[in-house]
């Protein structure tokens, strides 16, 4: 099979996948976060399939710079949020005044960065107090890890990138299929310490 069919696969099963995670993760905490997902992709394949808007590498950043808001909305963290707005506006608008469109990846990196941060504090704070480990918030900072070293690909240039690009795509669509099956507070995600 080729390298363009076996992208296309992956690009309609993701879209059809992460549509699922929004859905079962309603009224919950991460509810915003994985409409974020299940709406970024099919929003850009729309515009630029149907009406041929095409922003280029400025839709990934879009995406995650909307990503990285939910985020900051719904993830309580010791940081006043002032400053993550600010980091996050900046990685929005400074790829603009670029040429290079590895700028705006290394400003998708840097929003993903920011979001792993805040998942992550938010994750120890929270199972510190309860002696547990929620393996919900590790299956998610898998994810978003995914998501840096996927991009990190694209503006390093590593030679497999297809093959890389294939495999962490299979991983995030398998990812898509456990945050439809587990929501947030579900009794099987608990570790006791």
């Amino acid at each position: 099979m080729r390298t363009s069919s076996i992208l296309e696969i992956l690009l309609y099963s993701s879209l059809i996948v992460w549509i699922f995670p929004a859905i079962r993760q309603f009224r919950g905490r991460f509810f915003l976060i994985f409409l974020v997902l299940a709406c970024g992709d099919p929003i850009n394949f729309i515009l630029a399939g149907y009406f041929n808007i095409n922003l280029g590498p400025f839709n990934p950043l879009l995406t995650s710079f909307i990503f990285a808001i939910a985020v900051l909305i719904k993830i309580d963290s010791r940081i006043p949020k002032n400053i993550f707005l600010g980091i996050y506006i900046l990685c929005l608008f400074l790829p603009l005044f670029s040429n290079n469109f590895k700028v705006y990846y290394i400003g998708v990196i840097i929003l993903h960065i920011f979001i792993f941060y805040q998942i992550l504090i938010f994750f120890i704070n929270k199972d510190i107090d309860k002696k547990a480990i929620n393996v919900f918030y590790l299956i998610f900072l898998l994810y978003i890890l995914l998501n840096i070293f996927k991009v990190g690909n694209i503006v390093i240039g590593i030679t497999n990138a297809w093959e890389y690009h294939i495999i962490t795509s299979i991983f995030q669509v398998a990812l898509g299929l456990y945050f439809t099956i587990f929501r947030e507070e579900s009794p099987g995600n608990f570790i006791k310490l």
